[in-house]
């Protein structure tokens, strides 16, 4: 779970409702958020900057890399390095990656 806001914590909840665990990254100001305290288990991913932390594409293959995880999501509507990700993503062989918009639409 890539994002700090309420959209974020609902997801884990509705997660956490179908027995599926929820892993969350933050960065160094966002260690004590709701969506940290919330997930079922939390990844630092860098300092404040979020071009450091959250729009740091390797960071996050990182830790979908040591979670073995294979769905990922992004709750935001602008992710620059989308493109990348989803290309990272692929090459991985991992299963899915989804855009909360698309999920939305």
């Amino acid at each position: 779970m890539a994002n700090r806001g309420e959209i974020a914590v609902r997801i884990i909840r509705s997660a956490r409702e179908r027995g599926i665990r929820a892993i969350a990254v933050y960065s160094e100001p966002d260690r004590l958020a709701p969506h940290v305290l919330a997930a079922d288990e939390a990844y630092h991913i860098g300092p404040a900057p979020s071009s450091e932390s959250y729009l740091r594409t390797e960071g996050l293959i990182e830790v979908a890399k040591a979670t073995e995880q294979t769905r990922y999501i992004l709750v935001t509507g602008s992710f620059p390095n989308v493109l990348h990700l989803q290309k990272r993503w692929k090459m991985r062989g991992s299963s899915s990656l989804d855009l909360l918009p698309k999920l939305l639409r």
